[in-house]
């Protein structure tokens, strides 16, 4: 390092290059620290001004968990090597996401690790260092990320890379070197790699032409891979002659064809894997609900779905159950039986496909749950909220060993509460009932520096826990994916969205303690988010509850609820499209209009009662749609000022929509007052008739609505404040919900 090091200047020793490799990767490895001791008069000072979080985070650090916190700990801890003590630190920041709490730990432990850095005055560590750190990285993240690739015993001669051979020894070199190519998508480099430890092809061909028979002279390439196979298999195959080698045919042949099949799939994980699935290599092997949804969003809305190991691992543990022998055909290349077999063996057939996609549109019309994904369910206990914060987890230490090889890793994010308001029913004596409502906002920042705005509003279905759990899960799953920086695509948000179905469906499954209620659903929750990136804007929906964008004081764009009545309507118009020949995903941009102006046409034609919702996470999400489209759907452009806005029906419903304009502008733009106005509104306009008369259905009982309530047969109506003629009605009281937030960005 230059001789201006900061540390020198603080009483360090700093290593030179040429000693890095020997020196560091033994000396850290085995806790001894090369840094001269701290100055006696700064640690004394630094212990003074610690937090007792912050002393409990260092013991984290240092792995001496039930020790007590005294000046040599910390003296440890300040002389700590730069890059271990950075990957240190961020890796208790990652190990947050375990715990039940995680979002506060997260938070938290990413505060302690700034105020640590400012009060330590620590600088950042150098590549170099960061690339030591992960030399001598905890053995639990090398086998998980690093060993994985490597396919063993190798040729003898282990190539190593400028990049990291003055670093770390050589295999370790070798599996860093490996590791950055892979993620990194270099595939020159990964080719220099493959043919430098393993047979190429041309020379395994040449091999297979002397155990056919069809060249009996053993040549010296022949030989080195023969060699190469007796260590892989355990074998013997050439034994010493009186004119070289006597070769063992058989054995080498069967050692051959079974070396291949493993090469052969090993070449396709190298050379063959996606750069989405690369990316989501911390994901490998696990058949989790993070897979279940991903296998149900692609199987729901990908024309074209590319199915990853472990979504293919899924289906094959599905349809291997006792009670579906026989019944599904597998794919025509049929379904792989490991993780490990070929990527070519991806497919899955139209009947499975169809069979699948029946059960995740979870329950059927007497509101029970599809056999199918009860089998889902009963698969793997990791089918839980538990399963998501665990992928979090492995996918944020994924992602720290990349930066810490410079090599760009995912997007994250950040939560907040600061655009919207939130007010529960009240009871007969005016106070707050449980709130069945939620709502969420969060920053994303992509890789390449890109700012992404989402606002969610959630609204529960099912009476009291029903809603109210439906909601807060709805929350933790779209919170959970926005800090882990799973949402960077409009796309992504609906995966998301089926994500929270599937969550709330086990939720029910698994909470069900008899018989006669196991198959039964009883709750649900709206989910509603708005996608701002740059000055593209996506609203994407499940249910009832809005999103708007206003522009000049008037409504530029808003979503099409999802009713009862639309969704039979959609259905309706969808199978006559089928019955032509026709997809939805096909069709014509003029087509598509043509479609969805159809089904709000013929939504006229089933009048279920409007507070009927059509689709729900879980209670049926059939429809989820962006931009009121479930293909085709292009951005709404924004511009600087206009107002973003979503909101639950309980405000939805009483107030118009051209009231929302009228109302910011009575407040000339003042957002906060603007959503205490709307609210108290909504509260204001409450159906005075809820111990009057019903609707009934043909067996005399009364019709229920979404809730399990009984649907009045009329509500009071109210004037509005803005030009529409028609009284607007009134809603039973229910929780209210409003988000407002203006747009604002450079040109």
């Amino acid at each position: 390092m230059a001789e201006t090091d900061p540390r020198r200047s603080q009483g360090h020793h700093v290593l030179q290059p040429h000693l890095a490799m020997v020196v560091r990767s033994l000396a850290y490895k085995w806790g001894v620290h090369v840094y001269e001791p701290i100055p006696i008069n700064r640690s004394e000072q630094i212990f003074t001004q610690l937090t007792s979080t912050e002393k409990d985070f260092i013991i984290m650090v240092l792995g001496k968990k039930g020790t007590p916190f005294d000046q040599q700990t910390l003296e440890q801890f300040l002389q700590l090597h730069a890059g271990v003590r950075d990957l240190r630190m961020q890796i208790v920041v990652t190990e947050g996401w375990a715990l039940p709490t995680w979002k506060q730990e997260i938070q938290t432990r990413n505060a302690t690790v700034e105020s640590l850095i400012e009060k330590c005055n620590f600088t950042p560590a150098t590549q170099q260092e960061q690339l030591e750190a992960v030399a001598i990285a905890p053995s639990y993240l090398q086998a998980q990320f690093l060993n994985s690739l490597m396919f063993t015993p190798m040729r003898s001669v282990l190539p190593t890379q400028a990049r990291f051979q003055s670093i770390v020894p050589p295999e370790m070199a070798l599996k860093l070197e490996l590791f950055t190519a892979w993620v990194g998508n270099d595939n020159q480099t990964l080719s220099k790699l493959w043919n430098a430890l393993y047979p190429s092809r041309a020379s395994l061909d040449s091999l297979r032409t002397v155990l056919t028979a069809e060249r009996k002279k053993l040549t010296e390439q022949d030989v080195e891979i023969l060699r190469w196979l007796e260590r892989v298999e355990n074998v013997s195959i050439l034994t010493p002659g009186k004119k070289g080698f006597v070769l063992d045919r058989s054995v080498a042949t069967t050692a051959y064809n079974h070396i291949g099949e493993k090469l052969h799939a090993h070449y396709d994980l190298w050379f063959k894997t996606p750069m989405e699935e690369r990316c989501q290599y911390w994901h490998h092997g696990s058949l989790d609900l993070f897979t279940a949804a991903s296998l149900a969003h692609k199987v729901r809305f990908d024309p074209d779905p590319k199915f990853s190991r472990e979504e293919v691992g899924l289906v094959d543990s599905f349809v291997s159950l006792p009670q579906h022998k026989g019944r599904y055909k597998r794919s025509a290349e049929n379904l792989p039986t490991s993780l490990d077999e070929s990527f070519s063996d991806r497919d899955l057939s139209p009947e499975i496909q169809n069979a699948l996609r029946r059960a995740f549109v979870s329950p059927t019309s007497n509101r029970r749950y599809q056999p199918n994904i009860l089998d889902i369910a009963a698969f793997d206990s990791a089918m839980d909220l538990g399963s998501l914060r665990r992928a979090a987890f492995k996918e944020a230490q994924f992602n720290l060993l990349r930066s810490f090889l410079w090599v760009e890793h995912s997007a994250h994010g950040e939560v907040s509460y600061n655009d919207t308001v939130m007010k529960a029913k009240r009871d007969e004596n005016g106070n707050p009932k449980v709130c069945e409502d939620n709502f969420s906002s969060a920053t994303i920042i992509t890789p390449g520096g890109h700012v992404i705005q989402l606002d969610a509003v959630f609204d529960g279905m099912g009476g009291h826990f029903g809603g109210e759990r439906a909601s807060e899960i709805a929350k933790e799953v779209f919170e959970l994916a926005a800090i882990a920086g799973w949402l960077k695509t409009p796309e992504d948000v609906r995966r998301i969205i089926v994500m929270i179905d599937l969550a709330i469906v086990m939720e029910q499954i698994n909470s069900k303690t008899n018989d006669s209620s196991y198959q039964e659903n009883n709750m649900g929750t709206t989910v509603t988010v708005t996608f701002q990136k740059g000055k593209e804007f996506y609203g994407i929906h499940c249910g009832d509850s809005d999103w708007r964008i206003i522009r000049d004081g008037e409504t530029l764009e808003e979503s099409t609820g999802h009713s009862r009545s639309l969704s039979f309507a959609y259905e309706f118009v969808l199978a006559d499209l089928r019955r032509k020949g026709l997809e939805l995903h096909n069709l014509t941009p003029e087509q598509t209009r043509e479609f969805y102006k159809l089904v709000l046409e013929k939504t006229k034609e089933f009048p279920f009662p409007a507070n009927h919702i059509g689709s729900a996470a879980g209670a049926g999400a059939g429809l989820i749609f962006i931009n009121n489209r479930v293909y085709q759907h292009e951005p709404i452009i924004l511009e600087n000022g206009d107002i973003v806005v979503a909101n639950s029906d309980g405000v939805g419903v009483p107030v118009c929509p051209h009231e929302f304009a009228r109302v910011i502008e009575l407040y000339h733009g003042d957002l906060a007052e603007a959503r205490a106005a709307l609210i108290n509104m909504a509260e204001s306009r409450r159906a005075d008739n809820q111990d009057g008369p019903v609707l009934e259905g043909p067996d005399g009982k009364p019709i229920l609505d979404a809730e399990g309530k009984p649907t009045p047969t009329a509500v009071t109506s109210f004037e509005t404040i803005c030009q529409c003629t028609e009284l607007r009605p009134g809603k039973t009281d229910d929780d209210k919900t409003v988000m407002l937030r203006r747009v604002s960005f450079s040109n």
